[in-house]
């Protein structure tokens, strides 16, 4: 088979006969199994159906009687949906890693009850990634080896209502998850619907042979993901996307095997090649590097996601793709048909583009009507051919700030939240984390809701063909909100908040501006206490021996909060290498000229004059010879402390 990628700095490329023009900087290449006549080619000839077997199981006859593994996400990692890693781009990462391969997309729009199936099929499938069920074997049931037992009667009602019902959820779940490579496309359920157990791969059953397994996944999943490296703006998306395209075409080949021979697409694929060749996981292309569709199309949602491009996997009853998201606004993307010789034909491209063709590949790229109104609208295109990549589109303009009102109701506050963009979609959070569409976990606005604390409610609007508004923290009508924050950056993970200290704006993680723990750890050797609300550098100073006091943790303000001061943290390298906290911005400047080193905002508290939190009080030992200091909201520990001599310097914030 011919390379199929073309790597040029020439104008023209000479390819099987013809001369394709070529895009700026490298060229699809027609692979010569296919008709070279693009326009006239049916690529759904070699459609190989993504399908999900349901299959209905009569409780009465056949009970599980396996271990249900109950999921308890203490032991997987901090579930505070609030708490994101921001030190990693791409998808949002909440309990592990390997989150940041993932979507949102459909997640967001689910009711409360499908959320909470959702996470404990998440929860359970990381524990035989890389969790604490890493180690032990799948069970098998009924004639198949599954994930486990999933309660869909979370209120003791069923949650899914029919087989197309449970179907649509599968469907989106499956797409939006292909981390989960060892997840196959078995489903079986309760008759009632009270339960599911999803399937999984016989080859991947063994724990040792999926240890090997997971460690070749991630692996190769990095390498693709360091060759396209990360978008850190909406500019650097399209180059990015282009790489991890033409790498997936470069590595993977197309499974003839599964076609039948008379080159009929959409043929259902039989269970037992898919047990032989994990056609409907992203397994087959990113380490056997033989698929179908489905295999293309999960690769790719993996590569974008991590990259920092919203991507998720769409099907039809014959074929699958993606949608992926750039200028805040979703394109259809066909990385299989690519790799037969469509070139970027199918790339970057709106629905009704993939409605004008030839009548058997139009049926490829009709979507499942499970999906319903769900799925992302895909209104524009880049023009592209088979040889150009084409031009994004202009946004045509900004969805405006959607504005929360907030009512007073008894002990609690009603929300209602409106856009003046007509026809824009609604994203919220009540747990103080920033909203959007795919990159964090969050909910779509459908009418009033009611919560104990509206100053944790944040609201953000997105609309096709629009840039997404700002994001909005609801207060009071009348009420004042702080300006510590300039503007958010989902994209990249970043916030740009006010630096009393460099009197310029200051790029910090999300997780440091949002209500959250920070860990207090402490150093005997060196007699030093450190405070940190990013989880990742806690565990690093546990790794070398430092210990968290952990009944000593104490949670801190939002940055949005009207009482909300930025402490700032610096270090010398002098004194034995001790850290300083001070909300006072003077102070911070006066000793970064006395060998301090200033490192920035540490995170944010409630000022001394707030009715928030409890006061939190900074002392210092002048028998020490480091300028040890301690900072508390622990009177008991406090009064010791005073007690052994250590002088109160006073009040100097409030926390929760």
């Amino acid at each position: 088979m011919a390379k199929k990628y073309l790597k040029s700095i020439l104008s023209l490329i000479i390819v099987a006969g013809l001369i394709l023009m070529s895009p700026a900087t490298e060229a699809l290449a027609y692979n010569e199994s296919v008709n070279n006549d693009v326009e006239d080619s049916a690529f759904s000839d070699y459609d190989a159906a993504p399908y999900i077997v349901m299959i209905p199981v009569d409780t009465s006859k056949e009970p599980y009687v396996g271990n249900p593994k109950a999921v308890d996400v203490t032991d997987i990692g901090d579930s505070d949906s609030s708490v994101i890693n921001s030190n990693n781009l791409g998808s949002a990462i909440y309990n592990n890693d390997w989150d940041k391969y993932s979507s949102n997309l459909y997640y967001n729009q689910l009711s409360d009850e499908k959320k909470q199936i959702w996470d404990e099929i998440n929860n359970l499938a990381f524990s035989y990634l890389a969790g604490y069920n890493a180690g032990i074997d799948f069970e098998e049931y009924g004639g198949n080896y599954v994930l486990g037992k999933i309660d869909c009667e979370p209120n003791g009602t069923p949650v899914f209502t029919s087989t197309e019902d449970l179907q649509q959820f599968i469907f989106m779940y499956w797409g939006s998850n292909p981390q989960y490579y060892f997840l196959s496309a078995n489903l079986r359920f309760n008759d009632d619907f009270s339960a599911i157990y999803p399937g999984v791969y016989e080859d991947f059953a063994s724990a040792s042979v999926r240890s090997v397994a997971t460690s070749n996944f991630e692996t190769r999943l990095a390498g693709w993901v360091s060759e396209a490296g990360e978008a850190t703006s909406e500019s650097e998306k399209m180059s990015k996307l282009l790489t991890a395209h033409q790498r997936i075409c470069e590595e993977v080949e197309y499974n003839h095997e599964v076609i039948s021979s008379t080159g009929d697409g959409g043929e259902a694929i039989t269970e037992e090649e898919d047990q032989k060749y994990h056609t409907q996981s992203a397994y087959s292309a990113v380490v056997e590097g033989v698929a179908v569709c489905a295999g293309y199309a999960e690769a790719l949602t993996c590569v974008c996601n991590a990259i920092n491009i919203d991507a998720d996997c769409m099907t039809s009853d014959t074929h699958e793709w993606n949608n992926v998201r750039i200028n805040n606004s979703f394109y259809n993307v066909d990385c299989t048909w690519a790799d037969l010789g469509a070139g970027y034909k199918y790339f970057m491209k709106s629905n009704s583009d993939y409605a004008v063709d030839k009548a058997t590949n139009v049926k490829s790229h009709t979507p499942r009507t499970i999906y319903g109104d769900l799925m992302p609208e895909c209104t524009l295109t880049t023009g592209s051919t088979q040889s150009e990549v084409g031009t994004l589109p202009s946004p045509v303009g900004t969805v405006a700030t959607p504005v929360c009102d907030v009512t007073k109701n008894g002990n609690t506050y009603d929300i209602t939240i409106t856009d003046d963009t007509s026809g824009a979609k609604i994203y919220y959070t009540t747990d103080g984390s920033i909203p959007s569409p795919v990159f964090t976990k969050c909910n779509v606005y459908t009418g009033e809701f009611n919560v104990s604390d509206y100053s944790k409610v944040k609201a953000m609007a997105i609309k096709d063909t629009y840039l997404d508004s700002s994001v909005v923290t609801a207060k009071m009508e009348g009420e004042d909100t702080s300006d510590n924050v300039i503007s958010v950056d989902t994209a990249k993970g970043i916030a740009y908040v006010k630096d009393g200290v460099t009197g310029t704006a200051a790029a910090v993680p999300l997780e440091y501006i949002t209500e959250g723990k920070v860990y207090r750890m402490y150093d005997s050797r060196r007699g030093e206490h450190f405070y940190t609300k990013n989880s990742g550098e806690a565990a690093s100073l546990m790794a070398i021996g430092w210990d968290h006091e952990e009944n000593a943790d104490f949670t801190v303000a939002s940055a949005y909060n009207v009482d909300a001061i930025p402490v700032y943290r610096l270090y010398n390298e002098n004194n034995g290498g001790m850290h300083f906290y001070t909300e006072n911005a003077a102070e911070a400047r006066l000793i970064s000229g006395q060998g301090w080193i200033y490192e920035g905002i540490s995170h944010y508290v409630y000022n001394k004059t707030s009715t928030k939190g409890s006061p939190q009080y900074r002392l210092y030992n002048p028998g020490s010879s480091n300028g040890e200091h301690n900072w508390t909201a622990d009177m008991g520990e406090y009064n010791m402390l005073v007690g052994l001599g250590w002088k109160d310097e006073g009040l100097c914030w409030r926390v929760l």
